[in-house]
């Protein structure tokens, strides 16, 4: 080979090399752990199953976007990188980039749900505090918002009492609160609804005793109540509420049957 046609050659196999390096040698980064203040609220049926409605970190409040409804034409099947597996669900057509990075930057783009709790806190007023085990997640129907993922854990002692109206049970939460408070120091209910203006879509009177509370819980700095209303149909509702002062403040609002 002709010197000139050497040097050509071995100045394409530097590109070549150059470029393929980095990609070839590259590793994901370990993911990134959650706040210390990261927290999740989490309606509990009788068998244990969870259906995150709130999340709250970095001082802010949303939802876990592994928890919001997706359509289920959303969930597709995507190749591995060699084209000879398969891989469901695709994680980069279900969830957008979150705003945070530890919600996403340093996962596997299959990873679905991230940074879910190992355990729960659960309580009821007939279980005061029992301690859940994340056993995996599996998706539930969230008509006619299409489906999302509810975390299944382990229960060993059987399935808890309910309210009777869609298997409510109680509530969990990510991290284990200061303070439970007790029925008799919780908040009035009609005054907080009197306060926030929430109404009943199916009574004729704006306070309907079929609310109630599925716990208060109080944190550093922070006290929370988890309101649900008895009923059925559209009328069940789920919601969290920041009770500081005089001035409480609905953070999450959830609605069986609505988007």
């Amino acid at each position: 080979m002709r010197p000139h046609l050497r040097r050509r050659c071995a100045i394409r196999i530097l590109a070549v090399a150059a470029t393929t390096l980095p990609a070839a040698c590259s590793t994901p980064p370990a993911p990134v752990p959650p706040p210390g203040d990261h927290l999740i609220v989490a309606i509990t049926d009788d068998y244990g199953d969870l259906d995150p409605i709130a999340r709250y970190a970095d001082g802010a409040w949303d939802r876990p976007p592994w928890a919001v409804p997706v359509r289920l034409n959303r969930l597709v099947a995507a190749p591995n990188a060699d084209s000879s597996a398969w891989r469901w669900p695709d994680g980069r057509r279900i969830w957008a980039s979150s705003a945070r990075a530890w919600d996403s930057i340093g996962h596997p783009v299959q990873a679905v749900a991230v940074n879910v709790p190992d355990q729960w806190h659960f309580h009821s007023d007939s279980v005061p505090d029992q301690t859940l085990v994340t056993h995996g997640l599996h998706l539930t129907p969230r008509h006619p918002c299409g489906f999302a993922w509810s975390v299944r854990t382990r229960t060993d002692w059987g399935p808890f009492p309910h309210l009777g109206d869609f298997r409510t049970a109680g509530v969990s939460l990510s991290r284990a609160p200061s303070a439970v408070l007790t029925a008799d120091a919780a908040p009035d209910i009609e005054r907080v609804l009197s306060e926030l203006g929430l109404q009943d879509e199916e009574s004729n009177t704006r306070y309907d005793p079929r609310f109630t509370w599925l716990g208060v819980f109080q944190f550093d700095g922070m006290t929370i109540g988890v309101l649900h209303r008895l009923g059925y149909g559209l009328g069940v509702m789920h919601a969290v509420i920041e009770l500081q002062g005089d001035n409480p403040r609905v953070v999450s609002v959830v609605r069986r049957g609505q988007c």
